[in-house]
């Protein structure tokens, strides 16, 4: 593949995936599982933290081994062969299309909640618009070729920066006239559940998602280690920001019952600040920015699946790229064939936690083959950017401490249920 990605496009694909689930699905999530919203801004900014070191231990494992794959790649190169299996496998055919599913179920429900506000429907006229948009956005963001794909990126990326800082210049707006009602009560309420603020985070770390796509197409970025440090850890840091003042934005001018309750929280906070034809217009408005998320998981689904057809998992014709538009379209069609059939689950919380816990256990296992390497001494490329072994460490532990207490703690409930059948 030609190596076409380069700064400015590369920074559109990581902030571009990022923003989107943050800003309009995550929000009413983590602030139901925490309690307050003391407790969920604590939660986006560990999360942002954890996503930081996530950004450079990708960063230097990225560099270190600068082939398309990502994972699969880093495992490969281990040679633990059968766990990179493992890994493309689950990637291939659920990480990378429950994402597509997810996102694709995120903008059915906005434009769902903007219809309404002209037409009533029943039930059966809300499930066939909601599948119905869901696959026309997997579908239209699918036959894009790579060079439509970084321009539409870039046009999207530029106009969810616009939204945004309306979000929160008017939330700036309504704090200096006095609307300091939930800080007032900042934690009151707060969970002390342990297993809550775990799933919280799990929301949390799925909307940090997308700065990793660098390094499934490592091989076809231009001046790596620049491009990612600045596309990669620069980004996350800057999305960690916007996120802490969009949720502050929100929690300003939207009472928490209402936000507890909403489908669309920016068409509400839009409705409530500017009025109602914004908050009519505003889901749509949504969905069309969420197809830049759809465009960064497809750009590095469909490469990562390709991948593996090239290493002789998949037969390698789905690894075949189009000369004319550099991508590997069979492998996207195949990756959105199977992000249709997920997205009947219809069940957005219930997909980002089990995403988030199916990226936290990949993490897992690909950080513990690069520690490995780095402790046998492999030979890594040069110039590549490195950490110091704490970092790494660190970042290992908490992925580790995040994947057991969810499993520790259903163990108990398991335990105590048997328990209490024979007593």
């Amino acid at each position: 593949m030609d190596k076409k990605l380069g700064l400015w496009g590369a920074c559109a694909y990581c902030i571009g995936g990022m923003i989107g689930s943050g800003v309009f699905l995550s929000s009413s999530s983590i602030l139901q599982y925490t309690g307050s919203y003391g407790m969920a801004l604590a939660v986006w900014t560990g999360a942002g933290l954890i996503t930081v070191m996530a950004a450079l231990v990708y960063l230097e494992m990225g560099t270190s081994i600068p082939s398309n794959g990502g994972g699969f790649a880093y495992l490969t190169k281990a040679n633990w062969h059968p766990l990179a299996a493992s890994f493309f496998w689950l990637g291939t055919f659920f990480t990378y299309p429950a994402t597509m599913a997810t996102l694709g179920l995120g903008m059915a429900q906005n434009t769902v909640q903007g219809l309404k506000s002209f037409t009533e429907f029943d039930d059966t006229t809300y499930v066939c618009i909601t599948i119905f948009t869901t696959i026309a956005s997997i579908v239209a963001v699918s036959i894009l070729n790579l060079g439509k794909s970084i321009s539409f990126q870039l046009v999207v990326t530029v106009a969810k920066v616009m939204v945004i800082t309306v979000i929160i210049a008017i939330g700036i707006g309504y704090l200096v006239a006095g609307h300091t009602l939930a800080y007032d009560v900042l934690f009151v309420n707060s969970t002390t559940d342990s297993l809550d603020i775990v799933m919280a985070t799990y929301m949390g770390l799925f909307s940090y998602s997308g700065y990793e796509v660098l390094n499934v197409v490592m091989g076809e970025i231009r001046h790596k280690v620049f491009t990612t440090t600045i596309a990669g850890t620069g980004t996350v840091i800057m999305v960690m920001f916007v996120y802490f003042l969009v949720n502050i934005s929100y929690f300003t001018v939207i009472d928490k019952s209402r936000i507890l309750k909403s489908t669309s929280i920016s068409a509400d906070f839009f409705n409530l600040s500017l009025g109602k034809v914004f908050g009519n217009i505003m889901p749509f408005v949504v969905s069309f920015l969420m197809l830049s998320n759809m465009n960064t998981v497809i750009f590095g689904g469909g490469r990562f699946m390709a991948t593996g057809a090239t290493n002789n998992i998949l037969p390698s014709v789905i690894g075949y790229t189009n000369p004319d538009h550099n991508s590997p379209r069979l492998a996207i069609l195949i990756q959105m064939t199977i992000a249709i059939g997920l997205s009947f689950v219809n069940n957005l919380s219930s997909l980002m936690s089990y995403m988030s816990f199916a990226e936290l256990l990949d993490r897992f296992i690909v950080l513990s083959s690069f520690l490995y390497m780095r402790y046998k001494g492999t030979k890594f490329a040069e110039g590549a950017y490195h950490n110091h072994v704490g970092v790494v460490l660190l970042y290992f532990g908490i992925c580790g401490a995040l994947l057991t207490l969810p499993i520790y703690r259903v163990r108990l409930f398991v335990l105590s249920y048997v328990i209490g059948l024979f007593t």
